[in-house]
């Protein structure tokens, strides 16, 4: 997260940095920009000097873009020179879904890897073995190959991407799945055991550490069978 913060902060300088390239092209971040900077963007808005569109980035990273496509273009150069893919969504606030439903599936498949790594080693399976067998195979996922060595290791940290921080995420994704009346078995039962992270002290690792949580509940299951 600080990593994605300084990067949208380096963003604002490079495109104010040429404004000759992207006049008329007013970048900020909604949650951050100050009072000033927004009566001004309202203003410009208003007497049509300013473009309008919201930048989502993505793991990779890949930034996602939609709103004013004029304004895009004017300002791709920039976001090729920061991310891996860009990509123009169509009307403003496409961009935002996707970073939803992005996180939706990197909830499930963060839990899916940890749930593997557990079988592996309920089975006696070699947790290494497993990993370097399964990611160049159907069943691999990129949480799976990221946060698979954190799992190997059982060591959650230094943490890509807290436990604490991420329930923000989750109740985003959650609120908008209500509001379009969509179904998420998956989901829904995912949350659950990020909340038992943040319960069990976990708050500041990275969220491959519902690999411990499922670890603890399998103890505890051999526990009460022996």
């Amino acid at each position: 997260m600080p990593q994605r913060r300084q990067g949208l902060q380096h963003l604002i300088q490079v495109i104010d940095a040429n404004r000759s390239v992207n006049a008329g092209v007013d970048v900020f971040q909604k949650k951050a920009c100050s009072r000033k900077s927004q009566i001004l963007f309202a203003r410009n808005r208003r007497r049509g000097k300013s473009a309008y569109f919201d930048i989502t980035v993505l793991p990779g990273p890949d930034f996602v873009a939609s709103g004013d496509e004029a304004a895009y273009k004017k300002c791709k150069a920039v976001f090729a020179g920061m991310a891996r893919n860009t990509y123009y969504c169509g009307k403003f606030g496409v961009g935002s879904k996707l970073k939803y439903i992005a996180n939706h599936l990197v909830t499930i498949h963060n839990l899916s890897a940890a749930e593997a790594f557990v079988m592996a080693e309920e089975a006696g399976v070699d947790a290494a073995l497993m990993y370097n067998v399964i990611k160049d195979g159907a069943g691999t996922s990129r949480m799976f190959e990221v946060r698979g060595p954190l799992m190997i290791k059982r060591n959650y940290l230094p943490a890509t991407m807290k436990v604490d921080v991420y329930q923000k995420d989750i109740a985003i994704i959650g609120a908008f799945a209500k509001a379009i009346k969509t179904p998420t078995p998956l989901f829904t039962l995912s949350k659950m055991y990020y909340d038992m992270a943040m319960a069990a002290g976990f708050a500041k690792q990275d969220t491959a550490v519902v690999h411990q949580v499922l670890r603890t509940l399998a103890k505890k299951r051999l526990k009460k069978r022996s």
